[in-house]
């Protein structure tokens, strides 16, 4: 299997390369608490990497059902069980959105983060 990170192309080459069309999310992510900007965004759009993401999060959520019956998945287990069903609905790429866990805020700003991409992709 490739390593991981020959599958993956980081958003801020995406970004670079797609300058053009990618100008009203870029300036999106600037604000953050404090400034600290402490995000990076990984593109990944391999199909087979995607696949192998999505089938171990669905394993992954299996077995924590079945440590525990009365995980809030329990409601997701039938759509888990589906070899068929992809956890990124077959979209054409992922972005996932990771921080430095050692500053104060960096969850709250990643999320941020996220609802910005979701609104600039909502609004095209």
């Amino acid at each position: 299997m490739p390593r991981l990170n020959q599958k993956i192309i980081f958003i801020h080459n995406f970004f670079k390369k797609h300058k053009n069309e990618t100008d009203n999310i870029i300036h999106l992510f600037n604000p953050s608490s404090g400034n600290e900007q402490p995000w990076k965004f990984i593109l990944v759009s391999d199909k087979k990497l995607m696949k192998n993401i999505s089938d171990n999060a669905k394993s992954t959520l299996l077995n924590r059902i079945d440590k525990d019956p009365n995980d809030y998945a329990k409601k997701y287990e039938k759509m888990l069980n589906n070899e068929k069903y992809n956890i990124f609905y077959n979209a054409p790429a992922v972005v996932f959105i990771i921080g430095d866990s050692s500053l104060k805020n960096t969850r709250i700003n990643c999320t941020l983060a996220a609802s910005y991409f979701m609104l600039s992709a909502a609004s095209r």
